[in-house]
């Protein structure tokens, strides 16, 4: 299951663990989907569903899964989306970091003191002076880490990039700021979402009563835009919803630019919502409050040559392989299913499964391990400590004939 990337990097401390009552999560940055079951569990729903023996368990954790990879949709057939990871990839540039921190960071290493009894031979003085020096280097780099993180953040990747989780905040607070008829860009990624999972697992069949089941037990920001679009066009808001967040995303402020769209689209004949879309997809309106147009995922990308986490999906759709673009590919949950599989690392608690080159999901894992905070600064200084007692006790050793405190 793992492909022999162990021998390159140790990727299970790269694993990330998600709170016991959640099923799954996608890391639109790295383009990992992180699900909490073992990969014995995840065989046998693939098995059960694919024999039409489901259970409801089952069931839910489809529809957890299909919310998950609607917001990887959103990515490759998006501009805001895209260009949204795209800025959050910039900020873990190493070329961000400060030259006094990446020259510490190449430097510091674990320090190990010395078991060397003073009375069985002469005293290597050269190592002696290294080892303090080292232990010097470490005590500067543990305190620089310290300075950079914001307070309360124990992680490792929140003192090597303080920036790229200031970016984060301002981005969350943004992206929840609602406007004059409020809707936030939280409500239009989260409800299309929940309408998109509903849909591609049932059909339209009941589609606003299984949606308020689903809302009922979710944050009441997930409600926004679909209550939002119930009260303007209540007998068509789940056939408007999706086609008008799929051109609201290709604004750079797709809250602002929904209610002009819903309104165009809502001026077709019923049943004609989809069409409308793609129609107007080919000539969208200036909005001068929605801010730049920025298109699809694929327009953005070629301005973006450092980013290549969806390079094969955006190749995909760009060259039309399974008859599906980027409008359908978010407006139309059946085009979803004309996708074979999804250039995705899916990973397990005990494991992984892909479909992308094994060097390939390292990086990915490197980059969501960052992101989500994986690794905690707790263990480094740890170490360090660790490596201050040894020290402390040789150096008891060497000048005292003891290893352990008087208590003087």
């Amino acid at each position: 299951m793992n492909g022999g990337l162990d021998d390159v990097l140790d990727l299970r401390t790269l694993l990330k663990r998600l709170p016991p009552d959640q099923l799954g999560l996608f890391e639109p940055v790295s383009g990992l989907m992180i699900l909490n079951l073992s990969s014995e569990e995840f065989t046998a729903i693939a098995k059960r569903m694919e024999a039409g023996s489901s259970t409801a368990t089952d069931v839910d954790g489809m529809r957890t899964i299909n919310h998950e990879i609607y917001h990887f949709a959103q990515t490759v057939a998006s501009g805001y989306m895209y260009d949204r990871q795209f800025q959050i990839f910039s900020q873990i540039d190493p070329a961000s970091l400060t030259p006094e921190l990446r020259h510490k960071l190449e430097r510091g290493r674990p320090v190990s003191g010395t078991d060397e009894d003073p009375t069985s031979g002469p005293v290597n003085r050269q190592e002696r002076a290294s080892a303090v020096a080292d232990l010097a280097l470490e005590m500067d780099r543990i305190s620089t880490l310290q300075r950079r993180a914001a307070p309360g953040d124990h992680s490792l990747a929140g003192a090597v990039f303080p920036r790229l989780f200031e970016h984060l905040r301002t981005l969350a607070a943004a992206e929840r700021e609602v406007n004059e008829e409020g809707l936030s860009i939280h409500h239009l990624l989260e409800g299309s979402a929940v309408v998109h999972a509903e849909l591609l697992l049932a059909g339209r069949a009941g589609i606003r009563q299984r949606v308020e089941r689903q809302l009922a037990a979710l944050p009441p920001a997930y409600r926004g835009a679909v209550d939002w679009t119930l009260e303007r066009h209540r007998d068509r808001a789940f056939e408007l919803l999706l086609p008008v967040v799929a051109l609201a995303l290709r604004y750079a402020r797709p809250h602002d630019a929904y209610p002009t769209l819903l309104e165009a689209i809502a001026g077709s004949p019923e049943g004609e919502e989809l069409a409308r879309g793609r129609a107007l997809s080919r000539d969208l309106p200036e909005i001068p409050r929605a801010g730049p147009l920025l298109g699809t995922a694929i327009d953005v990308h070629e301005k973006t040559a450092k980013y290549r986490v969806y390079d094969a999906i955006l190749g995909d759709l760009d060259r039309g392989t399974w008859g599906v673009d980027s409008y359908a590919y978010l407006a139309d949950p059946e085009a979803m299913l004309r996708v074979p599989s999804f250039p995705l690392g899916c990973l397990l608690t005990d494991g992984w499964t892909h479909t992308v080159k094994d060097a390939e999901l390292g990086a990915r894992m490197v980059i969501m391990s960052i992101v989500l905070k994986v690794k905690s600064r707790s263990r480094t200084e740890l170490d360090f400590q660790r490596s201050l007692a040894s020290w402390a006790q040789d150096f008891g050793r060497r000048m005292f004939g003891r290893s352990e405190p008087t208590g003087d």
